[in-house]
């Protein structure tokens, strides 16, 4: 397996929900914003301003609003990349936008973890359709988070992608197919999170099947065939014939082992 869920909690998004503080004047923030973005779905251009969401917490200042992003840390716990930049150029809105849909997130992941961790021998494609899957169901669920700011996934399921991966994939491009998954939940595909996987599945393809994917995946199962070493060693033709599957050659076996 070419991915691990200690890896997936490592993540700089991962790491800086794990470590945030968990108050409730935080998750207030985050209640309202999501109340205010759902009474304007699915107006997908509008924006949120701080005049709207303070009317909405039934306050007439913004430091509140400023004192949750600045004591949250979240741009400075991404360091240096693209969606650090991304924020950077932005108002202070849009970092509290992606500060709340990973919040709202935070359960839809871990429940996809808790999945994966009992699935040890788990493929890579398993651990990719299922976070399309739990992400479009997300999607459904968070109607004015999904759709604000382009229909941008929370980071931690970008970042989570990267990272079940075999091969190297850019955020920016993790984002982009992402966020087609949350598109197309968002659309009439919405109701089935199967047809949602159809939709990006080509997308999806591209990137299981490139060359340094499949480099990435046969370096996976690289200790695993020198695992078997020794037992093929230990077996003569027939018992080896009789114990594997119709469709693994003998002697096929035996070169990859020899070779890893």
């Amino acid at each position: 397996m070419a991915y691990s869920v200690s890896r997936l909690n490592r993540t700089t998004t991962a790491h800086w929900w794990l470590s945030l503080e968990k108050s409730e004047g935080r998750e207030r923030i985050y209640r309202a914003l999501r109340d205010l973005l759902d009474a304007g779905a699915p107006a997908y251009t509008a924006k949120p301003t701080r005049p709207a969401l303070n009317r909405q917490l039934g306050i007439t200042s913004s430091s509140t609003f400023y004192h949750a992003i600045n004591n949250s840390r979240f741009k400075e716990a991404l360091g240096h990349s693209d969606f650090r930049a991304l924020l950077d150029r932005s108002d202070a809105m849009a970092t509290l936008v992606a500060e709340a849909k990973i919040w709202s997130y935070a359960d839809h992941r871990q429940g996809w973890l808790n999945g994966l961790s009992r699935l040890p021998g788990g493929s890579v494609r398993c651990a990719v359709l299922s976070l399309v899957h739990v992400l479009s169901r997300w999607a459904v669920a968070e109607p004015g988070l999904a759709t604000v700011y382009g229909f941008a996934a929370p980071h931690s399921a970008v970042q989570d992608l990267c990272t079940v991966l075999p091969c190297e994939i850019t955020e920016t491009r993790a984002g982009d197919l992402l966020a087609k998954v949350v598109t197309e939940a968002r659309g009439p595909f919405g109701v089935s999170s199967g047809a949602v996987v159809d939709a990006v599945y080509d997308d999806l393809t591209e990137i299981l099947h490139a060359p340094a994917a499949i480099t990435g995946m046969v370096e996976g199962i690289r200790g695993r065939l020198r695992d078997l070493q020794a037992p093929l060693g230990s077996l003569s033709d027939a018992e080896l014939d009789a114990a594997l599957p119709t469709w693994v050659p003998r002697e096929a076996l035996r070169l990859l082992t020899e070779g890893a």
